[in-house]
C-alpha cells in the first residue's frame, strides 16, 4: 500500500487502522517527505498490535526494498523446496516394499526398530491425487511437494507418520499409525478435511482426495494396502462418495463390479 498524499501525520491514523484490520505484517513509513515525524497514536496502535513499524530517515527507494524481500524470499522457498524434495527421494526405497521385494529385517533396519516393535504399529498406504471434475488441474513437481509437507504435518497432528513418495504417477504414502486403535478412522478422516481447507485456495479447485488401503500391523501387507487403495480411489472417482477407507466400500466394490 502506498500512502502517498498525506500531507499530515493524524491523517495517516484512519489508514493505518485500516491496514491493522486486514492483518499487515508490517508498516514502512518514509519520513520528511510528506511526514516529519510518528504520530504517537500510530506508535501506540502498532505496538497493540505488535505490528513492527519501520522508519526511514532518508530516502529510501521501493524498487530496493521489493528487490531485497523478493531475493529472500525466492531463497527460502528454494531451499525449502529442495529440503523437500530430498525427503522424497529418501523414500524412494518404499517402491521395493510395495512390490513386497524387501525383507522385514531391512524395513526394521530403516525405521530403528525391532521386527517386534514393527507389530506394535499398524501400517496402510495412501494415495492421492485430485477430485475429477470438468476443471482440469494440472499437477506439477511444486504442487506436488506442497502438499506432501502440508500432509506429513496434518498427519502428524492426528498421530500417524507420513511417508511420502511417488508411484506409477501419484503421490503416494506409507502410513505408520501410532495412536489409538479405536480412532483411527476419526482421525484419518480429520486429515482428508484438514487438508482440503488448507489447499483449496483457489476458487473452482477440485477437491483432494485421499484414499486409504487395507491397514494391518504386518509390515509384509504393505503391497496389499497399495492394491486396495488404488481401489478405493478408483471407487472414490465413480462414485462421487464421501469414504476413503478401504474397509468402509465392501458396498461400492460389489457395486463396481456391475458394468451397466
Amino acid at each position: 500500500c502506498s500512502a502517498v498524499g498525506v500531507k499530515k501525520g493524524e491523517q495517516l491514523i484512519p489508514f493505518f487502522k485500516q491496514l491493522l484490520e486486514k492483518k499487515i505484517s508490517g508498516f514502512c513509513l518514509q519520513l520528511n517527505m510528506y511526514v516529519d515525524e510518528v504520530p504517537q497514536e500510530m506508535i501506540r496502535l502498532a505496538n497493540r498490535h505488535k505490528v513492527p513499524l519501520l522508519v526511514f530517515h532518508r530516502l529510501v527507494r521501493f524498487i530496493d526494498l521489493s528487490r531485497n524481500l523478493i531475493r529472500i524470499i525466492l531463497e527460502y522457498v528454494n531451499k525449502d523446496y529442495l529440503l523437500e524434495k530430498q525427503k522424497l527421494d529418501a523414500n524412494y526405497w518404499m517402491l521395493d516394499w510395495l512390490n513386497g521385494n524387501i525383507s522385514e529385517q531391512r524395513i526394521a533396519e530403516y525405521f530403528e526398530m525391532s521386527r517386534f516393535e514393527l507389530k506394535k504399529k499398524y501400517w496402510f498406504i495412501t494415495v492421492v491425487e485430485y477430485r475429477k471434475s470438468k476443471i482440469t488441474y494440472q499437477w506439477s513437481e511444486s504442487i506436488y511437494l506442497s502438499i506432501a509437507k502440508a500432509l506429513r504435518m496434518m498427519f502428524e497432528e492426528q498421530q500417524f507418520i507420513f511417508y511420502p513418495f511417488f508411484a506409477n504417477g501419484l503421490l503416494t504414502g506409507i502410513v505408520m499409525d501410532y495412536g489409538p486403535n479405536d480412532t483411527w478412522k476419526e482421525r484419518f478422516e480429520t486429515v482428508t478435511e484438514h487438508i482440503n481447507k488448507n489447499l483449496r485456495i483457489q476458487e473452482g479447485k477440485p477437491q483432494l482426495l485421499l484414499a486409504c488401503g487395507y491397514r494391518s500391523n504386518d509390515v509384509k501387507d504393505i503391497p496389499r494396502s497399495y492394491k486396495t487403495a488404488l481401489g478405493t480411489m478408483d471407487i472414490c472417482q465413480k462414485f462421487q462418495g464421501e469414504h476413503h477407507i478401504y474397509e468402509d466400500l465392501n458396498l461400492y466394490f460389489i457395486l463396481s463390479l456391475i458394468k451397466d
